[in-house]
């Protein structure tokens, strides 16, 4: 709460739009940790109308879109990162926007879609974390969804053996050890 107060006191006092653009971004991050929704999804709309640079501009834009999901509102989460993934700027963010696209659909309760959004990412941008975590998601898929177990191992074992993003290592070695029990029984 300190730091934010901080925060807020500096960015009133300083003057330039691209420094006061990364102190919003950074509020952003905090409210997000804090889960402040509202104060986050604020935040990062103030990093817009204070002239980030390009690099900025990307994060904040996923941070953003991740923050209207987290809140509840996910058709404008899904808008925001189908906006972006129809411009070529945010090419090398792809995977990323691909991936939460993915976790949107899922949100959106269209799980076929979340399906087929997911293997694109899987089969698009291998060896990526982004792979790795969608492999997960669609065991998850599988596993909640479909409940088709037998491919919810196969995609569990596949999500644990790639090297999976932190948030997903523990879940994703967990299942592939309890499907592991299960494909034996």
């Amino acid at each position: 709460a300190a730091a934010i107060n901080l925060a807020n006191e500096f960015v009133d006092v300083y003057d330039d739009d691209l420094t006061r653009a990364q102190i919003y971004y950074e509020l952003g991050n905090l409210y997000t940790i804090m889960e402040e929704n509202d104060n986050a999804i604020s935040a990062y709309e103030k990093v817009f109308d204070n002239s980030p640079d390009f690099d900025l501009q990307i994060i904040a834009t996923i941070k953003y879109a991740k923050a209207l999901r987290t809140g509840g509102r996910t058709k404008d989460a899904l808008e925001v990162f189908e906006d972006i993934r129809s411009e070529d700027k945010y090419l090398a963010s792809f995977n990323e926007i691909d991936f939460e696209i993915g976790k949107t659909l899922v949100e959106l309760g269209e799980y076929n879609s979340a399906l087929d959004q997911f293997r694109v990412v899987d089969s698009t941008y291998k060896n990526t974390p982004f792979a790795s975590a969608s492999k997960f998601e669609i065991g998850e898929l599988y596993r909640t969804k479909f409940s088709n177990y037998d491919s919810a191992g196969y995609y569990f074992s596949k999500a644990s053996a790639s090297n999976p993003p932190k948030e997903y290592l523990d879940k994703s070695k967990s299942y592939n050890q309890l499907f592991i029990k299960y494909s034996k029984l």
